[in-house]
């Protein structure tokens, strides 16, 4: 992987990782005196593409639940193709935390080093929860939506709501000409699993609900609480046997001002 030059903090981690079997593919490191005002970063974070090492890896980011967000998502594309210098296909992995003194830098390498050189136990239950997601997403290759599930992330600002949450992202992949209409597919999924939509926006209030579905034309977003994914595995699997039967609309051309390359 080719280190941003704005990375300065990741470069000797990138490295280790590329040495180590690990299989970064982009990272950001978070620290703002990096970064152009223009491009302020939000939080550091590194995608990994998937390899034999990577749920020790992301269950020991999961394990510290105050510091770092993980998330695993689908094939974002309808064919695998070079992206960034690196060809991908299947799940992908990332992980994100808050950084932007490079205050978490060194402690973020010691977990990946722990984890390499085993002085970081992991248990196999541990890894479970992520790899029954990967495997359940594995399943969903051939589907013309996208899936991204974050474990222990962050309400949207817009709800003025404190604490952790998991959420699922669904939209369609990026190559298509036509998108499916997720704000049909809301209404599936509240009609089949009695979960409330929620309006994208300030007016609305989220205190009095833990678990609810908003979405726009081309992507909706379930929230939902606890270490049990039973329950968001059944929404993927529901949402992926419905695609066909959502109706479609004309996909935007993207807007490359919005990129940083």
């Amino acid at each position: 992987m080719k280190v941003s030059g704005i990375d300065e903090d990741f470069v000797e981690i990138i490295d280790y990782l590329n040495k180590n079997g690990f299989k970064p593919w982009s990272s950001c490191d978070g620290v703002e005196s990096h970064h152009s005002k223009e491009n302020k970063p939000d939080k550091a974070y590194i995608a990994f593409l998937s390899s034999e090492k990577i749920m020790d890896l992301m269950a020991a980011f999961l394990r510290d639940k105050e510091m770092f967000e993980v998330s695993i998502s689908s094939n974002s594309h309808v064919n695998p193709y070079d992206y960034f210098g690196n060809i991908i296909s299947g799940n992908t992995y990332q992980v994100y935390f808050e950084n932007k003194r490079g205050e978490l830098t060194n402690y973020f390498e010691r977990i990946i080093k722990g984890v390499n050189e085993k002085s970081i136990d992991i248990k196999e239950e541990e890894k479970e929860q992520i790899k029954k997601v990967a495997e359940f997403l594995n399943k969903t290759e051939d589907s013309e939506l996208q899936y991204d599930i974050h474990l222990n992330g962050e309400y949207q600002p817009y709800m003025r709501k404190d604490g952790k949450t998991n959420s699922i992202t669904i939209m369609s992949k990026e190559e298509l000409e036509e998108a499916r209409n997720m704000e049909e597919c809301s209404k599936l999924i509240s009609e089949k699993f009695g979960i409330p939509i929620k309006e994208e926006g300030y007016s609305e209030s989220f205190d009095d609900v833990e678990e609810f579905v908003v979405a726009q034309k081309s992507y909706l977003q379930y929230f939902f609480k606890g270490e049990d994914l039973s329950r968001a595995l059944e929404i993927i699997e529901f949402v992926n046997s419905q695609e066909k039967n959502l109706d479609t609309f004309k996909m935007a051309e993207p807007d490359f001002d919005d990129y940083d390359f």
